[in-house]
């Protein structure tokens, strides 16, 4: 999903500064019947080269971001597990709550004890 969305920021929204604000491309469309099976394409291959570029340095600065902004947020995040722990559901002001004060009584972590498989 992220690729296509990234396909169509470059190709469709113009939204790349090495492309800059052009559609590429010819209209994505479900194949119906095998029309269209063997369509041609109006973009060269130097041209689809850095296409592949630009969707990489997409996603990959997207999933950058992701990973910081899990990082950054990991305690509450944490904090929001252990209450769905004990409850499934939470709304919107217990959710903001525990993001803005932690969990007032956080339980100890379950040990598990680790048992050895005999092998037959």
């Amino acid at each position: 999903v992220a690729t296509d969305i990234a396909r169509k920021m470059v190709c469709e929204w113009g939204m790349s500064d090495r492309i800059g604000p052009m559609k590429l491309g010819n209209k994505e469309e479900e194949v119906f019947l095998g029309r269209d099976m063997n369509k041609s394409t109006d973009i060269s291959e130097k041209k689809s080269v850095i296409i592949d570029e630009e969707i990489t340095l997409l996603v990959k600065s997207a999933e950058k971001n992701a990973i910081a902004i899990l990082n950054k947020y990991i305690n509450n995040l944490h904090d929001v597990s252990l209450v769905l722990l004990d409850k499934d559901t939470i709304g919107r002001l217990e959710f903001e709550d525990i993001m803005v004060n932690g969990v007032p009584e956080k339980p100890e972590p379950i040990k598990q004890k680790r048992s050895r498989r005999k092998n037959t």
